[in-house]
C-alpha cells in the first residue's frame, strides 16, 4: 500500500482535476466507481471528454447527491448523454435530512486500485480552485489485507446508496424530468454559489 497526500490550489499537479484525468486516461483501469455530494458542469467539463473516453473500453459507476443544490441540472444532463451499459449514474438522496457528502474516486483492474478520498466535489472549486486535500492509496490487490481495504470501500458505497429513501436510483430521462419538475436540482446559474 503506498499513500501519498494530494493539496490544492498551490500544488498545481496535485489537483484533483488533473489526477483524475491522469487515470482516466491511464488506459490500465478497467472500472471506475464514483461517491461524491455535488456534480457541477463547472467541473464536469474538464473530465468529461476522459470519462467518456474510459466508458468505451470500461465499466463506470457514479453515486451522485442532490443535497442543498449541490448538484445542477446541466450536470446531471451531461451525464445522462453518456448513460450506457458501461455508465450508470445512481441518484442518493435520503428525505430524513441526512446528508449524502461523500468524496471517493476507485480505479481498479483484477491487480490494483487507485482510491481517491478527500474534500473535492465533482466541481470546478472541487476539482481546481478551492483549498482541498485528498489522500491518494494505491493497493495491490495480491495482498489479502489491501483487497480487504478496496472490498470495504465499495461496500460502504452500497451501503450508503442503499441507505437513501427507496435505495439509490438510476438516472434516466424519467427521473431527470421529475427531479427538475419538483425543484431538486437547480440550474447552475442558480446554485447556491457556496456549493462551488
Amino acid at each position: 500500500m503506498e499513500i501519498r497526500f494530494l493539496s490544492q490550489p498551490f500544488e498545481s499537479g496535485d489537483r484533483l482535476g488533473y489526477v483524475l484525468n491522469a487515470e482516466l486516461t491511464a488506459d490500465k483501469w478497467k472500472n471506475l466507481t464514483v461517491a461524491v455530494a455535488f456534480v457541477k458542469s463547472s467541473g464536469l467539463k474538464h473530465i468529461i471528454a476522459s470519462l467518456k473516453g474510459f466508458s468505451t473500453s470500461g465499466e463506470v459507476a457514479l453515486f451522485v447527491g442532490i443535497d442543498f443544490g449541490g448538484t445542477s441540472r446541466e450536470a446531471l444532463s451531461s451525464l445522462l448523454d453518456l448513460r450506457s451499459n458501461n455508465f450508470k449514474v445512481n441518484i442518493v438522496h435520503n428525505l430524513n435530512g441526512i446528508t449524502y457528502h461523500p468524496k471517493v474516486f476507485i480505479f481498479t483492474n483484477t491487480e490494483n486500485a487507485r482510491v481517491l478520498i478527500g474534500s473535492g466535489n465533482l466541481t470546478e472549486g472541487g476539482l481546481f480552485t478551492n483549498y482541498e486535500a485528498s489522500a491518494s492509496i494505491s493497493l495491490d490487490l495480491g495482498h489479502p489485507d489491501e483487497r480487504a481495504v478496496l472490498d470495504n470501500l465499495l461496500e460502504q458505497i452500497h451501503n450508503w446508496s442503499n441507505q437513501s429513501t427507496r435505495g439509490p436510483l438510476e438516472l434516466d430521462r424519467e427521473l431527470f424530468d421529475t427531479l427538475c419538475r419538483i425543484n431538486y436540482i437547480p440550474t447552475e446559474a442558480s446554485a447556491s454559489y457556496s456549493r462551488k
